[in-house]
């Protein structure tokens, strides 16, 4: 991605969920339609954004084949493991484009809010 694909950003010391909720303002978006991918952990934690009431903690992809700008991506997963006293479930993944073709498997730990 270059600074042209994006719609809006922050760079300062303030909170990411604050930032998050300043640009979803300017853009007239709902919170439940951002993403946010952080490789810091408690980052992660730190920002919740709508959705089915969890909190993705942890994903590291190596994409077993090109992934491009502009390509949906999907994820399917099976719950692997849930690890009840941290609240979190561990999900094994398949990543698959637009076109159906697997681009990358993962493990993808998820904290559940509830």
């Amino acid at each position: 991605l270059t600074k042209r694909h994006i719609s809006e950003f922050y760079i300062n010391w303030n909170r990411k969920s604050d930032n998050i909720k300043k640009i979803s303002q300017k853009l007239n978006l709902g919170l439940d339609t951002f993403v946010f991918i952080d490789d810091n952990p408690t980052e992660c934690a730190e920002v919740y954004l709508p959705g089915e009431n969890s909190l993705l903690h942890e994903i590291s992809i190596i994409f077993d084949k090109p992934v491009y700008v502009g390509d949906t991506l999907t994820v399917y997963g099976r719950v692997n493991k849930v690890l009840s006293l941290f609240k979190r479930v561990s999900i094994n993944a398949t990543i698959k484009n637009q076109n159906d073709m697997v681009v990358s498997h993962a493990i993808i730990t998820v904290g559940l809010t509830k």
